[in-house]
């Protein structure tokens, strides 16, 4: 009997399109599940479960899990267009795994009760941040390279005899302008960055002042569909409606500033 590989409709023999989705049939849905969605995550059994439960729960019908011989393990697999808004629910699924495995198995260490096998996100770094580690490591490596440069005046005049070799010198002349190069490269990068930080600074401060002046905790909650659903899945609905809030009064920008920033005014509303 052909199925839907999309709404898993099973249909009678002679159908060739889902009348729902709009989407060929196929014979069997294992043998196509790999070429229509796209793997997710590779899990334990148990968690896959949940896991493809929790995101059915959260509108994304989808969601299905094949046990990957290569692997030795489960893959949660979902549709190219629900992969974005599935990987931002995996992070919170994540969240409360770990936690429950920390409340429930307190002798377990924390690096391994995580069952999970996917990468974490890299963490967005404001401009501020980068600028001051930028200037601190060009100001580091520069003095680094005055220190070494004294060291071999004084290894030539003889005062601190060490080694007379023209190879040492050589080496050692060469590391001092790599040092060098670094230090002007870094406090020349930092130079350019600290308009853009003292920009992004400000813009934060306006997205803010705004935000918190116009919207409060029970503003962003009345905007949602349905206030009972679990904490989980409230914090990413919260996390996106205040995203849309924003893109929709300032316009696009930095998805992972976005991010940070949403974070930031969540931790203070709730």
């Amino acid at each position: 009997m052909p199925w839907c590989p999309k709404c898993k409709n099973e249909y009678i023999a002679g159908i060739s399109i889902c009348k729902d989705c709009n989407v060929p049939l196929v014979e069997s849905l294992d043998d196509d599940i790999k070429l229509t969605h796209v793997p997710l995550i590779y899990l334990e059994e148990e968690p896959a479960k949940r896991l493809v439960d929790f995101l059915k729960y959260s509108d994304i019908q989808s969601a299905c899990m094949d046990y990957d011989d290569e692997l030795i393990s489960y893959s949660v697999y979902v549709l190219p267009e629900d992969e974005e808004k599935a990987a931002a629910l995996v992070k919170i699924f994540k969240e409360s795994e770990l936690e429950d495995q920390l409340n429930n198995e307190t002798d377990i260490d924390r690096d391994n009760s995580n069952n999970i096998t996917t990468d974490e996100s890299p963490v967005y770094e404001n401009k501020s941040s980068k600028y001051t580690e930028l200037k601190s490591s060009g100001i580091s490596l520069l003095v680094f390279t005055f220190i070494c440069a004294i060291y071999m005046i004084l290894n030539i005049a003889g005062i601190i005899k060490y080694n007379n070799s023209p190879l040492f010198y050589i080496v050692f002349s060469a590391l001092l302008i790599v040092f060098l190069y670094g230090g002007i490269n870094s406090l020349t990068s930092a130079k350019k960055l600290k308009s853009e930080a003292g920009t992004e600074e400000k813009t934060t401060k306006e997205i803010k002042d705004w935000f918190f002046a116009t919207y409060k905790a029970h503003n962003i909650d009345e905007l949602l569909d349905d206030n009972s659903l679990p904490d989980e899945v409230l914090f990413f609905k919260r996390t996106e409606k205040i995203k849309e809030l924003i893109v929709e009064h300032f316009g696009k920008m930095d998805d992972g500033y976005l991010d940070n920033l949403c974070e930031e005014i969540i931790d203070k509303l709730y």
